[in-house]
């Protein structure tokens, strides 16, 4: 996956003028920025959170076949060696 740094920098402005992201000055005259999220920023993370297990659990109610429990503990374990490796990451 590449990320365009222009589309990733509008994108934070856009954040940053909604309230959600805030941008501080490493040291003055340097372009190093560190972002932080506000509170609301936060806030709306759980509430996409919310959103995103209540997908998942109509997703699995409707599924055949599916063991929801192994198929969390498969998905876990490979998260965290992708995490962990960065196995799929492309340089």
């Amino acid at each position: 996956m590449v990320l365009d740094p222009s589309l990733v920098g509008r994108d934070i402005q856009e954040l940053i003028n909604v309230g959600f992201l805030k941008r501080r000055q490493v040291q003055q005259g340097h372009l190093t920025n560190l972002i932080f999220m506000t509170s609301e920023g936060i806030a709306l993370t759980s509430t996409i959170q919310g959103i995103i297990d209540h997908w998942w659990l109509a997703v699995f109610d409707q599924a055949v076949g599916i063991d929801k429990q192994v198929l969390t503990q498969q998905l876990e374990i490979l998260y965290h060696q992708v995490i962990n490796t960065g196995i799929g990451n492309k340089e």
